[in-house]
């Protein structure tokens, strides 16, 4: 059975399983198989079909439209871990065959749980064995791998990020490949990201919101310093220790 999962945005989380046959809307109408609260989104965004066991999403004249792996699309035939990306709600295909990837070892690393799923690839909890540490494992989801200007890119934006040292931002441990497999191990922070806990708890009172801020800027101003320019600030890549101290990450 397929199923699509929200990744990002205000319902987080939830899952919808794909019927067999047929097609169903995803928008913001009520009346959609799948309504999904998202401004950006049109009131029927997008149609998903089956065709002979394959899906296929058809923009419906959308306003904004509908991308699909981080590329605009009017059409395109999905596979499992593909990521649609419908105004700031991100949504991952899955079947319910098991990811071969969970209770497998990958360059030391053993890998533990699912952590999330992204445009560019799947994050794990995972164990470093030589140190025994929970890290955080970021893998490039398999589209990438013959892209070798993109995995030049990624693995220098890496190197870069692991020379920095600041109490704010996320530290890259490794990057490398394996098996085809091209990942990067961080810093594993227990308080998940403030897109979580925005979600769970709301509106921050005005003294956690600047103490936030004032975090997130520190990290910004450190980067900027050593020549890195974060492109994509937003809550989910702001993480949190357990005492609730901001650090930057993805950078």
């Amino acid at each position: 059975m397929a199923r699509l999962t929200i990744e990002s945005g205000s319902q987080r989380g939830k899952q919808f399983k794909l019927p067999e046959s047929g097609a169903f809307t995803i928008g913001r109408d009520e009346k959609c198989n799948i309504c999904i609260d998202d401004k950006m989104a049109s009131r029927v965004h997008c149609v998903v079909r089956c065709e002979q066991r394959k899906w296929v999403i058809d923009d419906h004249t959308s306003t904004n439209g509908i991308r699909v792996n981080d590329v605009p699309v009017k059409q395109h035939t999905l596979i499992p871990g593909d990521t649609i990306e419908i105004g700031d709600t991100l949504i991952s295909l899955a079947t319910d065959d098991e990811d071969p990837l969970i209770g497998s070892t990958l360059a030391g690393y053993e890998v533990e749980r699912r952590l999330g799923r992204g445009a560019m690839g799947t994050v794990y909890l995972a164990r470093q064995l030589s140190l025994d540490r929970s890290v955080a494992l970021k893998i490039l989801a398999p589209r990438f791998s013959k892209d070798e200007d993109f995995i030049k890119s990624f693995l220098e934006e890496a190197r870069a990020a692991g020379r920095l040292n600041h109490p704010n931002v996320v530290q890259v441990y490794d990057a490398g490949n394996e098996g085809g497999h091209h990942y990067m191990s961080m810093e594993y922070l227990e308080g998940g990201s403030l897109e979580e806990l925005l979600e769970q708890e709301g509106q921050l009172d005005i003294i956690r919101a600047v103490d936030a801020a004032r975090d997130a800027a520190q990290a910004l101003q450190f980067a900027q310093q050593n020549q890195i320019v974060h492109r994509d600030i937003k809550p989910a890549n702001l993480m949190l220790t357990l005492d609730g101290t901001v650090k930057v990450g993805d950078l």
